[in-house]
């Protein structure tokens, strides 16, 4: 019998998983990581992609209690239609009274997302990243919808620290542009996490024919901008359909609690390699946010507090 919604194909794959076989595994891992690629692509592509026969795909699929792969691949088919309204829907029916308990929970949540940036690389592995950015001719920010306020925010935050950044955004349809001015010297720093988005998927392949050198921020080490990256950095995204770790998860939007906590991280590892050529533009774009008067400087009147607090009671 197929299985019903409220046991979705992830929850019958980490059920089964321990009982799988090695190649099974393999494939449950693909599936796991890859839900968008389920529902579009045909079991034939799936299996290409993984390197087994289609035959293994077929069986995983009835490993956990399902008659045919299109059974299946069924939800994974149903989510991507209306994931937002599905997931909307899943967080209405099981937090409509909790509000407390949703909270805590989504604190869960991102509290994993924080210890999972620095769990899931090593110190190495960070600053290899940091030093390919520093030694680079020209750094280009790149991410899409989600993820585009990430990268404006890696962005800004090199900024201060080099002068050789900018942010690859595609105004004015110009993204192929931005990208095929890239050279084998310079490094595009792309983040996505799935579903992973289309323009930043190609943006980066041409970007790799453009012999820069790839950087993926992401939320897996088999997303496509992983298997394509000269370096890969991972971060957790989970949500109200990815996440493990809840029963009944707290939210229906991916965390970016994660991939924030690595870009500091990252940001951290660049500033402590980059020497005095760092410590010269910290102190000279400190200079300059001073001079034009950047920040709000006036002081807080004393009686400020107090009269929020009469106001209050």
């Amino acid at each position: 019998m197929p299985a019903k919604e409220k046991h979705l194909p992830e929850d019958r794959l980490r059920q089964h998983y321990h009982a799988l076989s090695p190649e099974l595994r393999r494939a449950a891992d693909w599936v796991m990581s890859h839900p968008a690629e389920v529902g579009l692509w045909s079991m034939r592509r799936q299996a290409m992609a993984l390197s087994v026969s289609p035959a293994t795909m077929l069986r995983l699929a009835r490993s956990v209690g399902y008659p045919s792969y299109n059974s299946f691949r069924l939800p994974f088919q149903k989510a991507l239609t209306e994931p937002l309204a599905a997931s909307v829907q899943h967080v209405q029916r099981t937090h409509r009274h909790a509000g407390p308990m949703q909270r805590d929970q989504l604190a869960d949540i991102q509290r994993q997302a924080v210890s999972a940036a620095a769990g899931l690389n090593t110190s190495e592995a960070i600053d290899a990243a940091a030093r390919a950015i520093l030694q680079a001719s020209h750094v280009g920010f790149l991410g899409s919808r989600i993820c585009h306020a990430l990268a404006f925010h890696l962005n800004y935050s090199y900024h201060l620290l080099k002068g050789n950044g900018s942010l690859i955004d595609g105004v004015g349809g110009t993204l192929s542009e931005q990208i095929h001015a890239m050279q084998s010297r310079d490094v595009v720093v792309a983040i996505a996490l799935n579903p992973y988005s289309r323009s930043t998927i190609e943006a980066a392949r041409l970007a790799c024919q453009q012999d820069a050198c790839l950087i993926a921020l992401t939320d897996s080490s088999q997303s496509p901008l992983a298997q394509i990256a000269k370096h890969t950095l991972l971060f957790g995204a989970a949500s109200s359909r990815s996440s493990e770790a809840m029963e009944a998860p707290a939210t229906f939007f991916h965390t970016v609690t994660g991939a924030t906590a690595l870009i500091e991280q990252l940001l951290a590892r660049i500033a402590a390699l980059g020497g005095g050529a760092v410590q010269r533009r910290a102190s000279e774009i400190g200079r300059r946010l001073h001079q034009t008067q950047a920040y709000w400087e006036a002081s807080i009147p004393r009686e400020f507090p107090r009269t929020i607090s009469r106001t209050s009671s």
